[in-house]
Order: structure tokens, then sequence, then C-alpha cells
């Protein structure tokens, strides 16, 4: 099977509602594979797998969640008393600080959304002690059995279908613009994770180039002003100081990243009007290739020239 079937049958799948998500993620593992692509590979084998206790979650698997608990007084039960975390003893409120994360594989949420339970209990670590402690601390006959969350089915299936959701975008984002027979680079694959998974959505940042009326070429020195645009003398120098820094990068690799981010930049910098969120992303990403990197290309964004330039697009560095 030649290495762009994959992407073609990605393509294809992504929008099939019946297609199963794990089936798709695997396919992603794949391109990553096939595209040198760590940022596709991590998120999606942890997705597949769960995420690690020491590993950032997106913000899609983060919720936040009323709290309940189960209690006796004397002869009374009382069950599913929901509760403020100010009514738990102060010492311990640290254990009900943030949202509640879930790391469960994405199938294990799948199948949560589909029990038949309206509601699901959760704990979270600690839990069990705060009741005991709370308990020592009740009068006789007195005892609080249980901590918990309570998440609804439809909760945890909005969370499996942003996934979905986000698994279209990746797709969408990954494959604009690349031939039906090639595949994409692993910068652009890395760039679609980031923004699509960690940042937001992406813009459409390819740009196909018929006459020379009306568009912006591409390459060094090729930034052209535009009659209602950003572009000008400071952002042409700019691009041409960080192609010429780049350069001077001696890992294939990071050298192949940050002139993708540059041609990001180039790009977003050029339209008619310029999107300033856009832009600032696409600065950011440079600036954090930069600061792994180091050497010329630090030195090219912290220039006057540079602050100047970004200025005229509505950028701070």
């Amino acid at each position: 099977m030649a290495d762009d079937v994959v992407l073609r049958d990605l393509r294809n799948r992504v929008l099939d509602e019946d297609a199963s998500i794990s089936g798709l993620l695997r396919m992603c593992v794949m391109l990553s594979s096939l595209t040198g692509s760590e940022s596709l590979r991590s998120w999606a084998q942890a997705e597949l797998r769960g995420y690690n206790d020491d590993v950032d979650l997106p913000e899609y698997r983060k919720l936040a969640l009323p709290l309940y608990i189960d209690s006796q007084s004397g002869p009374t039960l009382v069950r599913g008393q929901q509760i403020s975390v100010f009514a738990v003893p102060r010492e311990t409120r640290s254990a009900f600080d943030g949202p509640v994360q879930f790391r469960q594989a994405i199938q294990e949420l799948a199948e949560l959304a589909n029990s038949d339970d309206g509601s699901i209990a959760i704990s979270r670590p600690g839990f069990a002690e705060v009741a005991a402690l709370w308990t020592s601390q009740l009068g006789m006959f007195q005892q609080v059995d249980r901590i918990y969350h309570q998440v609804s089915r439809s909760a945890i299936a909005g969370m499996v279908d942003v996934v979905r959701t986000t698994l279209v975008e990746l797709v969408a984002d990954i494959a604009v613009g690349v031939p039906v027979h090639e595949l994409p680079t692993r910068a652009r694959v890395n760039a679609a994770v980031n923004v699509n998974v960690y940042g937001g959505s992406q813009d459409d940042n390819s740009i196909t180039v018929g006459s020379n009326s009306g568009v912006v070429g591409q390459g060094t020195g090729s930034l052209q002003s535009q009659t209602n645009g950003v572009a000008s003398e400071h952002l042409a120098t700019l691009i041409a100081d960080l192609r010429v820094a780049s350069e001077s990068i001696a890992d294939e690799d990071d050298r192949a990243d940050v002139n993708q981010a540059i041609d990001d930049l180039e790009t977003s910098v050029s339209v008619d009007q310029p999107d300033v969120a856009v832009v600032d992303r696409r600065v950011r990403s440079l600036r954090r290739l930069a600061d792994s990197i180091g050497g010329a290309l630090v030195a090219a964004l912290s220039s006057e020239g540079a602050r100047l330039a970004l200025a005229a697009a509505g950028v701070g560095i």
C-alpha cells in the first residue's frame, strides 16, 4: 500500500459518522509514522490508550462538575445531596481544586456515554480520606459515607464528539492543498495538531498563485505590499532576516519546521485584511521554535526591526 493511501483513506472516512473514532485515531498513528510527526502520534496514542498523569490534558477533557455526598444522621440516610466545596473541612479543600480530568481511553469514554445510567458518579484522589476526616468532626451517629462528582452521559458524549470534530479539523488542515498522491510535511502536521488540539481553529494558510496580479508570492524576498494590507518594507525585511537565520540551523528537521513557521507568518501578514489573532499565533509558534533552537533565529526575532515590523501588524513580541 502506497504511503499516500493512508491520508486519502483518512480524508474519505473522517466525515463518516459510522466510522469508529478509535479506528480513525489508529490511522492517525500510521500517518504520524509516515510524516514523522511526534505531535500527531502523541495525541492519537493518548486518546487511544488514555493520558498519563504527567501529561497535560486538552481543555475538552476537563469538566467543572457539581459535588455530592452520601451521608447518615442517626437512622436517616441521605443520598445524592449536592453541596458546596465550602461545606467540607477547610483543611481539605485543596482536594477539590480545579476541574475534573478525564484521562481514560476514548473507547472507555464512548462506552460510558452509551451506558444505561443517566449520570455517573466520579471520585477523585483523596475523597475517601476527606470523608473520614469530616466524619471524625461530626457528632455522634453522624457520618459522611462518600464524596463524589456526578457527570451526565450527555457530557461524556460531548467530549467524545469533540474528539471526532477535532479529527475533522485536523485532517482538513493537514490535507488542504496537498496533492492527492503526496503526503504533508512533518511541520504542517505538527502545526495542525498544535492549533486544533491545543490552540483553537486554524486558518487556511495556503495560497495558489496564478498571475502576479493581487497575489502574494512565496519565498525569500517575495513579500509584496498590498493596497489595503499591512505588508511593508519592515515586514519584508523581517521575513528575509528570518530566512537567513534559518539557514544557520544545522538540524534538517528543525530547519524545515522553522521554514514552515516562517511561511505561515509571511502568509498571515500578506493578506489584505490580516487577522491579528492569527498573526499572533504564528509569531508565538515561531518564538517557541526560536527559544528551543536558539542562535541567530532568536536574535532576528528580538531585534528592533522585528518589533517595528510586527507592531505594524498589530502584534507585540
